[in-house]
């Protein structure tokens, strides 16, 4: 069978040889230009069937909100410079208005203000809820023992969750705050705001998103794209965002770095195309030696991979 192909394409050559040369190509062109069309996707809506209930969700996440995830940066080092990068990268991003519609670097202050009573289950707002029974500072903090008392004592399931865990840390060092507001006044410190850092500080407790240690810090990027985007406007963005990130880092000196689902993508389209070529190079090797080794000559299998090759780039 394999002789026969072979006896019928070398005749055809030999007698048609300008049909045949016409004829390769024809097909070298067609198939070059096919190739050059081939795409690289890693997004989440070209997994599943266009069809699929998770990816209509998906795509009216990105109709109402323009991305579907945030990037995130976390940071470690010293509280204090964790706390002044923070406040220096914030800035420095948002300048990019380009790649990124905003960064949050603190809990949202005034989206508690408005509706932490209602995020509150209905036992909690009982208990703590008794701490604003009276406002002078002795009665206050009693109150402010007995919740404690009876959220942490007397709960068994208060801290079932690494969550609630971290809102009691937060809630905590919240009150070293106010205390050391207190401490100022009584040290004959004052000004016109500290009422209102005190009122916030037990409100609130800590608003920086720091660990438990207080060595990291998470700070979240909301970017103006998603991964719809090209592949390569995804990395050159990220690489982009990451870059910042990086130069601001060395001028606190902490570290810092980004993770997410995008800077994922971003990982994932760099070692596959860095990747690719390295397999791509060597299955063409390989594909020689074994018509060299097949045919016993070198020169028609050399010409073959050259033609792959062009037709391939």
């Amino acid at each position: 069978m394999r002789k026969q192909f072979l006896n019928t394409i070398a005749r055809l050559s030999v007698s048609h040889t300008w049909w045949m040369t016409v004829g390769i190509l024809l097909l070298t062109t067609f198939f070059g230009y096919r190739a050059s069309t081939i795409q690289m996707r890693t997004g989440f809506e070209n997994l599943l069937p266009g069809d699929n209930p998770r990816i209509a969700e998906f795509n009216h996440i990105i109709d109402e909100f323009q991305n579907e995830s945030n990037i995130i940066l976390l940071a470690k080092g010293a509280e204090d410079s964790l706390k002044a990068y923070a406040d220096g990268v914030k800035p420095l991003l948002e300048d990019f208005d380009e790649w990124v519609a905003s960064v949050h670097t603190q809990v949202p202050e005034d989206f508690y203000r408005r509706n932490a009573l209602k995020l509150l289950p209905p036992d909690q707002l009982d208990n703590f809820g008794t701490m604003f029974h009276n406002p002078n500072l002795v009665s206050f903090l009693k109150n402010l023992n007995n919740s404690f008392e009876r959220e942490y004592q007397r709960n068994d399931e208060a801290l079932k969750s690494r969550r609630d865990e971290l809102n009691a840390v937060r809630f905590l060092d919240g009150l070293e705050m106010f205390v050391n507001i207190q401490r100022q006044v009584m040290d004959g410190k004052s000004s016109d705001d500290l009422g209102q850092k005190a009122v916030d500080a037990i409100t609130f407790g800590e608003t920086y998103m720091l660990s438990p240690d207080k060595n990291m810090i998470l700070i979240m990027i909301e970017p103006t794209f998603n991964m719809l985007i090209e592949p390569a406007e995804l990395q050159k963005s990220i690489n982009g965002i990451e870059r910042i990130v990086k130069d601001a880092s060395t001028q606190y000196g902490v570290t810092a770095g980004l993770t997410g689902s995008l800077v994922l993508g971003r990982d994932e389209y760099e070692a596959m195309t860095s990747d690719s070529w390295t397999i791509s190079i060597l299955a063409l090797i390989g594909i020689f030696i074994l018509f060299v080794l097949s045919f016993r000559m070198w020169v028609s299998p050399l010409l073959a991979i050259i033609t792959v090759i062009s037709g391939v780039t």
